[in-house]
């Protein structure tokens, strides 16, 4: 099997060994009904160069969104300037 594939096992836990149910409910945290289904599935661990790196500083990246807001701020200053040079050339 290649690196990228992933497998998965799909069983109603009725069909459960109660070692297997107790195993999952420990995961869980909770009691598993016999109507349920377990899936388990396990993928390839990505490399450090693959996974998703953040900013350093997690306020950074709220940040970030505001970025297109300063251009906009300026253009409403720069409206703002204009509009009272008409008013008070003195300005």
């Amino acid at each position: 099997m290649s690196q990228t594939q992933s497998t998965a096992m799909i069983r109603n836990s009725r069909d459960l060994s109660p070692d297997q149910k107790a195993v999952i409910e420990s995961i869980l945290g909770r009691p598993i009904l016999d109507s349920e289904e377990i899936i388990v599935r396990a993928i390839p661990a990505l490399e450090p160069s693959e996974q998703k790196r953040g900013p350093d500083k997690p306020w950074m990246e709220c940040a970030g969104e505001l970025a297109d807001l300063h251009t906009g701020t300026a253009r409403i200053e720069r409206l703002i300037a204009d509009e009272f040079e008409q008013i008070d050339p003195n300005q």
